[in-house]
């Protein structure tokens, strides 16, 4: 199973592909994580990504 995480903090989801029970399921190739960080979508030279 293919798990995809949009999210701004992307280094966040690090530590739970080393450790807890999902990273079990990582180790076992039972799950994929992949994050996405939001900004890398963001149309202006600052990458907000607010409604401002």
């Amino acid at each position: 199973m293919r798990i995809d995480i949009i999210t701004l903090f992307p280094e966040f989801f690090e530590g739970i592909k080393d450790y807890s029970i999902v990273g079990r399921a990582i180790g076992s190739k039972r799950i994929e994580l992949v994050t996405h960080n939001l900004r890398d979508w963001a149309s202006d030279k600052y990458k907000s990504v607010d409604d401002h």
